[in-house]
């Protein structure tokens, strides 16, 4: 699965939050994955200057790998580097075939740090 496309995925999904879903093809739940992380990017939106932390993580269940929205925490970039296992809360974000997980709260090790989503969007 390419990266580059959870992104653009994870960046639509921003869109949808915000609102109530209704389509066929979006689903959002609670779900709780835990794993080690492959890969940690940093996405900037055009409509802010915040970045977010996102992360592609690898579960022991089915050896599924999994994109994760980690907000812009500081504390959660210092501590999520590839190779660290996590224990990530959320809201799975599925369109069509493709899910990521909107994480709310992060596990490393024995701290439990709490999600970032302060995105300040530009006024038109």
């Amino acid at each position: 699965m390419n990266f580059n496309r959870y992104i653009k995925l994870l960046l639509f999904s921003f869109i949808l939050i915000g609102s109530t879903l209704s389509f066929s093809k979006v689903k959002i739940q609670g779900q709780m994955f835990e794993g080690k992380v492959l890969k940690v990017k940093k996405v900037q939106f055009k409509d802010s200057d915040q970045e977010n932390i996102v992360v592609l993580i690898k579960t022991p269940r089915g050896h599924k790998k999994m994109v994760v929205d980690l907000g812009d925490s500081e504390r959660i970039q210092k501590r999520a580097r590839m190779g660290t296992r996590l224990k990530v809360e959320g809201f799975l974000v599925r369109i069509e075939d493709k899910e990521f997980l909107m994480a709310k709260r992060v596990k490393v090790g024995n701290r439990i740090i709490k999600v970032n989503k302060n995105r300040k969007l530009r006024a038109y």
